[in-house]
Parts: structure tokens; C-alpha cells; sequence
């Protein structure tokens, strides 16, 4: 019994998703509700009707375990992000005129 014990512990490894959860939990419950929204907020995702702590924690460890695919840095509702480029001044300028050009050229067709 003492080795099945033993190996059970061995077999556990450090980066094993059970482990992480368990830490992630642990972590999570030691939080503030402030804290935990904060957090929330940072990743976007809404804990509106949540009432109790403990929804606030499974909330946020669940979104530890498996984060959104984009960031919310302005910490302000959710973020939904299908197709996106960055582009520079000038070329957002630019790919605004040569759509309204095309758009002109699409009513003069008409």
C-alpha cells in the first residue's frame, strides 16, 4: 500500500493539466472578488449574474485553464476579433480612399 502511495505521487508530473488546475484553483481562491474581476475584465469576459465567490473563481480558473484567443487590454467588455491587420496611418488612409473609389466606381457602373 505504501508503494502504490509512492508511485502515485511519482507518476504525477509537474506540468500534468490536473496539477495545473489544482494550482491555478488554489491560486484563484485566495483572490479577492475585485481581484478575480479585474482579471476578467482584462481577458474580456463577462461575470455578468454571477453571484456567489465561489462562481467567480470557477470563472476565472476556467479561463486561465483555456484563455480567450485575444486579449482585452482596455479591460472593457468582450472582444470578438474575426479578421484583423495592422496597418499604419498612411495605409489605413489609403485602404480607406481606394475603398471609397471603388464604391464610386461601382455607382457609376450603375
Amino acid at each position: 500500500e505504501a508503494r502504490g502511495g509512492v508511485g502515485g505521487g511519482a507518476r504525477a508530473a509537474p506540468s500534468s493539466p490536473k496539477l495545473d488546475l489544482d494550482e491555478t484553483l488554489q491560486a484563484v481562491s485566495k483572490m479577492r472578488v475585485k481581484e478575480i474581476k479585474d482579471e476578467l475584465d482584462s481577458y474580456g469576459v463577462s461575470y455578468r449574474g454571477l453571484l456567489e465567490r465561489s462562481e467567480y473563481v470557477d470563472l476565472l480558473v476556467e479561463t486561465r485553464m483555456n484563455p480567450p484567443k485575444v486579449k482585452n487590454s482596455g479591460g472593457t467588455g468582450t472582444v470578438n476579433v474575426v479578421d484583423a491587420e495592422i496597418m499604419d496611418e498612411g495605409a489605413f488612409e489609403r485602404e480607406q480612399k481606394r475603398q471609397q473609389q471603388q464604391k464610386q466606381q461601382q455607382q457609376q457602373q450603375k
